[in-house]
């Protein structure tokens, strides 16, 4: 299990690669300092010289602690090691609870760590996107809840409940709570999320004149 997890890990490292020359390019201020004069400028805006926020320039070339060539590495072997540690973590789950699913140990691993990253955070209640599911950090959101976090298809089926068994109402589950923020959201009333029927085709709503 943990080779194949590792394995897979390859085809993420560029993304992470990318992310990290990103955040050093284009949204890590420059560290040069003289008295109370303070560059503000990012890496890809560096070729001026230093630039406070009065806009007075000074000669000089880009200083950071932070070096993306020097991270990467190391985070590349944390990384590794957080993912074996889950692997082990979801083993030992599996043989504790041998009546549940594989899955349904990964998404109970999943939701501790994600509750405490955001955390750690303070409050996830103003961090909203519309572009990204902060659940799984993968797919395009598309339900949104009362706190204003939207999830997408496969996190809202995943944290749902099925509202019956019956076919008529399988497209529909409820949400107890947000799972970004739970404890902070256990709504007395649930929110009912509703998909698309299965096998339903395109529909379309016109208003004419």
């Amino acid at each position: 299990m943990t080779g194949s997890a590792l394995d897979h890990f390859v085809h993420y490292m560029y993304h992470c690669q990318f992310s990290v020359e990103t955040f050093w390019s284009q949204h890590l201020t420059c560290e040069f300092r003289d008295g109370s004069y303070q560059c503000v400028n990012l890496p890809a805006f560096h070729g001026k010289g230093h630039q406070n926020a009065k806009g007075y320039i000074k000669p000089g070339y880009f200083e950071s602690s932070f070096e993306p060539d020097s991270y990467v590495p190391r985070w590349k072997e944390e990384i590794k090691s957080q993912i074996q540690d889950i692997d082990r973590e979801l083993d030992n789950a599996s043989q504790r609870a041998p009546s549940y699913s594989k899955e349904a140990c990964m998404l109970q691993i999943h939701n501790d760590t994600m509750i405490k990253y955001y955390d750690a955070l303070g409050s996830v209640r103003g961090i909203l996107s519309h572009t990204t599911c902060f659940c799984c950090l993968m797919q395009s959101p598309e339900h949104a809840l009362r706190c204003g976090h939207v999830l997408c298809t496969q996190c809202a089926r995943a944290h749902g409940q099925p509202l019956h068994d019956n076919i008529s109402t399988r497209s529909v589950v409820r949400l107890d709570c947000c799972p970004l923020h739970p404890q902070a959201t256990e709504w007395a009333v649930p929110c009912l999320i509703r998909f698309k029927p299965e096998y339903a085709g395109v529909r379309l709503l016109c208003l004419d004149g």
